[in-house]
């Protein structure tokens, strides 16, 4: 005779809910983060310093040259790929000199001196990539 199985009771399981010994694991970054005011928060890097008005103008003059001889070179560099691999050796420069004014990064008054050798740096690697005529 062939004797009659139990049906086995369903076993339940959590898979649709998260344990809960993680909650606290979840909160504890956003209490954090909720405690910080931004008085608080020390800026990295450091402010930089207030560039006299008249290195500033002319940095953002020479960021400016460099700008527009980047752009010929860009459109040259469309038909000369000798010129479009040697660009980003020009745009170097000119984001170096342009990032440390426009975003308050020059820490140093010597600095200032290092941001317009840049410039001339840059417009003198632009000048040798143009073809001559």
């Amino acid at each position: 005779m062939i004797e009659e199985v139990p049906a086995l009771a369903p076993h339940r399981t959590n898979l649709h809910r998260p344990p809960m010994k993680f909650l606290p694991a979840l909160l504890l970054p956003i209490a954090f983060a909720a405690s910080l005011r931004a008085e608080d928060v020390r800026p990295i890097p450091p402010p930089g310093i207030e560039i006299p008005a008249a290195d500033r103008a002319e940095i953002e003059a020479g960021v400016k040259k460099l700008g527009e001889e980047i752009a010929k070179l860009n459109e040259l560099g469309k038909s000369n790929p000798l010129v479009a691999s040697e660009l980003p050796n020009v745009e170097i420069f000119h984001k170096s000199a342009d990032w440390a004014v426009r975003y308050g990064e020059i820490l140093d008054a010597k600095q200032i001196a290092t941001a317009k050798t840049h410039i001339a740096q840059g417009l003198e690697r632009a000048g040798v990539l143009v073809p001559q005529t």
